[in-house]
């Protein structure tokens, strides 16, 4: 099992993996939308598609990680 120092880096790791992606693609579409030939018709799909990905999946990959990190905890607290 996993120690304490451990487990609270862990948990702060995922929290900014939980907020790096949500701001990363806030910038990208604020990159995108201040550029001059940025069309909301014309846009591919392609840019929505991959910037709504990463806004998930970052989301998702932290919330899975607290959630293990959660079973681990309550494992050990079983054990003692």
């Amino acid at each position: 099992m996993i120690g304490p120092n451990l487990r609270r880096a862990l948990r702060w790791a995922a929290i900014i993996l939980m907020l790096f992606g949500p701001l990363s693609s806030v910038f990208y579409i604020y990159e995108m939308i201040s550029k001059p030939e940025f069309t909301l018709v014309g846009s591919s799909g392609q840019f929505w598609i991959s910037t709504l990905a990463t806004f998930a999946s970052t989301i998702v990959q932290g919330g899975v990680l607290l959630v293990l990190l959660s079973i681990n905890e309550r494992l050990q607290e079983a054990k003692a």
